[in-house]
C-alpha cells in the first residue's frame, strides 16, 4: 500500500519578532509588521512611514508620540496608553483596541475610507471607550459610526462600485437596503439615534401637522368651494384635536374623524413614551 504523503507546511514568511521592555526611538520607514511589542515605550518619539501592520501591542506607552503616515492595518492594541499622541494619515483598517487610552479626535481624523471597514473600527473604538469610562468619546464614536452606516447604505443603493454591485445586486438585496435606509432615517428623525432626545417633540409636532393637513384636505374635498380662511381654521382645529388625542386629553368639539389616523396617533403616543423612557434611562445611566 502506498504511504500517505505528509503535507509539508510552507516556510514562515514572517519570523517571530518580539520587542520587550524596550524604548522605540524615532524611526522612519522601519517595519514592525507581524511583531509582538510588549511593555514598549515611545514617549515623545516620532514615527514616520513605519509599518506596524498585524503587530500586537501589549502595555505600550506612547505619551505625546507622533505617528505620521504609519500603517496599523490589522494591528491589535491591548492596555496601551496613547494619551496626547497625534496621528496623521495613518491606516487603522481592521485594527483592534482593548483597554486603551487614545485621543478621540485623532482617531476620527484617521478613519478608513471604506464605510463598512470604518464602521467596524468605530464599533471597536466605542466599546473600548466605554470600557475605559469615557462616555463622551463613546457617543462621538456612535455618531461617526452612524454616519459610516449611512454612507455604506448609500453606496449599496447607488451601486457605483463593483464591491456593492456584487454584494447588493438584485431586487431582494436592494429592497433590504432600502428598508434599512428608511429605518435609519426614521430612527434619526424621531430621537436622533438615542443621542438627541429633543428631536422627539419636534418629530411629534411634525407628524401631527401632517395628519392635520391630510384631515383638512379630506374635509375640503367634501365641499364645493372652500375658502383659504376655512382651511386654516380647520387645520388649527385638527391640530388641536390630534395634540389632545396624543396627550390623551379631552376634546369637546366635533370634527370629521379619519379612524385610521386616530389609531396611528394612539399607537404613536405609546411608541413615543417608550422612546422617551429609553432615552432618559440611557442619559441617567451615563451620569
Amino acid at each position: 500500500m502506498a504511504k500517505n504523503k505528509t503535507n509539508v507546511s510552507e516556510p514562515n514568511q514572517y519570523p517571530l519578532r518580539i520587542y520587550q521592555s524596550q524604548k522605540l526611538v524615532h524611526a522612519k520607514g522601519f517595519a514592525f509588521c507581524h511583531a509582538q511589542l510588549i511593555d514598549v515605550s515611545g514617549k515623545k518619539q516620532v514615527y514616520e512611514e513605519v509599518d506596524f501592520s498585524y503587530s500586537i501591542f501589549t502595555r505600550g506607552y506612547f505619551h505625546q508620540a507622533e505617528f505620521r503616515a504609519c500603517n496599523f492595518t490589522g494591528a491589535r492594541f491591548v492596555d496601551c496608553n496613547f494619551r496626547n499622541a497625534t496621528f496623521a494619515d495613518c491606516n487603522f483598517s481592521y485594527s483592534d483596541f482593548t483597554g486603551c487610552r487614545i485621543e478621540t479626535d485623532e482617531v476620527l481624523r484617521n478613519l478608513p475610507d471604506q464605510p463598512n471597514v470604518r464602521r467596524e473600527l468605530l464599533q471597536i473604538l466605542r466599546k473600548n471607550a466605554l470600557s475605559m469610562g469615557d462616555v463622551a468619546a463613546g457617543r462621538a464614536f456612535v455618531i461617526a459610526e452612524l454616519a459610516a452606516k449611512k454612507e455604506h447604505l448609500r453606496r449599496a443603493w447607488k451601486q457605483e462600485e463593483n464591491y456593492y454591485k456584487k454584494k447588493y445586486g438584485g431586487f431582494r438585496n436592494q429592497s433590504l437596503v432600502l428598508a434599512k435606509r428608511i429605518g435609519l432615517w426614521l430612527d434619526g428623525f424621531l430621537w436622533g439615534h438615542g443621542e438627541k432626545l429633543w428631536n422627539l417633540p419636534i418629530a411629534v409636532i411634525a407628524i401631527l401637522a401632517v395628519f392635520s393637513a391630510i384631515s383638512s384636505a379630506t374635509w375640503a374635498f367634501s365641499l364645493s368651494d372652500p375658502s383659504v380662511s376655512q382651511l386654516i381654521i380647520m387645520f388649527k382645529s385638527f391640530m388641536i384635536y390630534y395634540i389632545s388625542l396624543f396627550l390623551d386629553a379631552p376634546y369637546r368639539d366635533s370634527l370629521p374623524h379619519i379612524v385610521v389616523l386616530d389609531w396611528i396617533v394612539v399607537i404613536f403616543r405609546y411608541v413615543s413614551l417608550g422612546i422617551l423612557v429609553s432615552g432618559l434611562f440611557r442619559w441617567l445611566s451615563h451620569r
